[in-house]
């Protein structure tokens, strides 16, 4: 019996065809309770915390503390990574040191920690990748570079700040930023930010064709009402 053509099947078997393609894509959930996850992550976090002011033995201390918000945001961070959601990442907004970029680090080393200690060895891994804004701007100039971090399996970009200094190559204005996220939306990679901009600015920073890809794909974190552990 001769094949039928693409075009010559019904729209039915076109479309189961289609949906056959179709890949799906991993997302950066963790396959353990979300109290685990949360007692994991705070660990991770006081750590960081330690590594970042350069002091190890506060942890050992127990002078590194957890505040109220930054215990809400922790639970919050836990309860994402460890259920189904309609968003691929989290969005992480406030004024500097208010531990967001530490908060990061400590989510990829859970992420880390949990796929050594997974119990089913064939659970499929999805890495995290954290990019400073300012080295995804400079990668740009490495066509190989930049894909990589595009491409990542999940994707954290640290520091994301308006495009207000322009990328040039060959002449061409370059927005490596709108071009990530664009990106990752279109093929429902997951992304997470770190940022001072407030969800409200992320128009008048990126244009509202990109603030809506943001808002769908991630969740907003708000850090306020907090002191900077900086200046402890």
């Amino acid at each position: 019996m001769e094949k039928k053509s693409f075009y010559d099947l019904s729209e039915e078997e076109q479309l189961k065809l289609q949906l056959a393609d179709i890949k799906p894509v991993p997302a950066l959930r963790w396959s353990c309770s979300r109290q685990r996850a949360k007692d994991i992550l705070t660990r991770q976090y006081k750590l960081a915390v330690a590594e970042r002011l350069n002091e190890p033995t506060l942890v050992l201390e127990g002078a590194v503390t957890v505040t109220p918000l930054m215990e809400h945001v922790l639970d919050t961070a836990a309860e994402f990574l460890t259920t189904p959601q309609r968003h691929t990442g989290l969005a992480f907004c406030g004024d500097v040191g208010l531990g967001k970029s530490t908060l990061m680090r400590a989510i990829q080393k859970t992420n880390n920690e949990l796929h050594d200690s997974r119990q089913t060895p064939t659970e499929e891994y999805v890495g995290l990748h954290i990019v400073s804004y300012k080295d995804l701007c400079a990668s740009v100039k490495n066509d190989s570079k930049f894909h990589a971090i595009r491409s990542a399996p999940a994707l954290c970009i640290d520091d994301l700040a308006r495009e207000s200094f322009d990328v040039k190559l060959y002449g061409n204005t370059l927005k490596p930023a709108a071009e990530v996220i664009e990106y990752r939306y279109q093929r429902a990679l997951p992304l997470f930010i770190t940022t001072n901009l407030a969800p409200v600015q992320f128009a008048e920073a990126y244009g509202e064709h990109i603030a809506d890809r943001m808002r769908e794909m991630m969740t907003p974190i708000l850090f306020k009402d907090q002191k900077s552990y900086r200046q402890l």
